[in-house]
């Protein structure tokens, strides 16, 4: 005779596929007796479902397929979502502090506005995924494929994003102070103002990047590659730190230029050893891209 009882699990996802609103008073109700309830839902198909305000906080979703899955304003904190499948699924506002998503696919997902703070995102494939104003403070993105991501205006502060792709990235206005960015590749990253005060480039691949109106104050730059990085309006720290960076000629020129204005426009008395460098400096100097904007030396 065939068994047709259903598993556990099938039960479960049977409620929270067709009863979202069930299923989060259900969730509710464990948290107000403190009952210990943690849903397993690994190797769950889920594709294509809504589960839009869906109380997911600390299930088991391992493995899951979640492609194309709408998850926007969900609760996922502290849940589990390692190796699970969420290209193309649609997690604008969801809340996923504290979640584990070491080696998940987040590849064009919409995580904008999401709560990533504290979440553990090591290996996780986000490339093309748009995480515009997401908050990421303080989150792992070690060895994150993030290739071509939107992180416009999104807050990185504290996050480990060392040896991260960010090749091709949108990161305009974000907040990356403090942030840990050792050997990342930032190969043509959009950085254009945003936040980098504090924060660890050493190594960092900052190739053709654009740091215009960046704040690169107290950032250590130390054996960074900055060839062909935009730097127009940046600020530059002045400390060991930026002793090493590697730079390219009209870089060079440009702070060759700005060298040789702070001898122009001393009130002191130049040495003669001043005025033999600046006027050494000043050929080169005059080379300077923005030399017909800011005036010949």
């Amino acid at each position: 005779m065939k068994n047709n009882k259903k598993t556990l699990k099938e039960r479960q996802i049977e409620v929270l596929t067709g009863n979202v609103e069930w299923w989060n008073r259900y969730m509710a109700w464990c948290r107000r007796k403190q009952v210990d309830f943690k849903a397993n839902l690994r190797w769950a198909d889920l594709r294509w479902v809504n589960l839009s305000v869906s109380d997911l906080s600390k299930v088991n979703l391992s493995k899951a397929n979640l492609s194309k899955a709408n998850l926007s304003k969900a609760d996922l904190s502290g849940s589990d979502l390692r190796w699970a499948d969420l290209s193309g699924s649609d997690l604008s506002e969801a809340n996923l502090r504290w979640a584990d998503l070491r080696w998940v696919n987040l590849n064009g997902a919409n995580l904008s506005e999401a709560n990533l703070s504290e979440a553990n995102l090591s290996e996780a494939n986000l490339s093309e995924a748009n995480l515009r104003w997401a908050d990421l403070s303080g989150s792992d993105l070690r060895w994150v494929n993030l290739n071509g991501a939107n992180l416009s205006e999104a807050n990185l502060r504290w996050a480990n994003l060392s040896k991260v792709n960010l090749s091709k990235a949108n990161l305009s206005e974000a907040n990356l102070s403090e942030a840990n960015l050792r050997w990342a590749d930032l190969r043509w990253v959009n950085l254009s103002k945003a936040n980098l005060n504090g924060a660890n480039l050493n190594g960092a691949n900052l190739n053709g990047a654009d740091l215009s109106g960046s704040d690169l104050s107290k950032a250590d730059l130390s054996e960074a590659n900055l060839r062909w990085a935009n730097l127009d309006f940046s600020s530059l720290p002045l400390w060991c730190g930026s002793l090493q960076m590697r730079t390219d000629t009209k870089q060079r020129k440009q702070i060759a230029y700005h060298l040789a204005s702070l001898f122009i426009n001393s009130e002191e008395t130049l040495t003669d050893e001043e005025k033999q460098l600046l006027e050494a400096l000043k050929p080169f100097a005059n080379q300077f891209h923005k030399v017909d904007e800011c005036g010949k030396l």
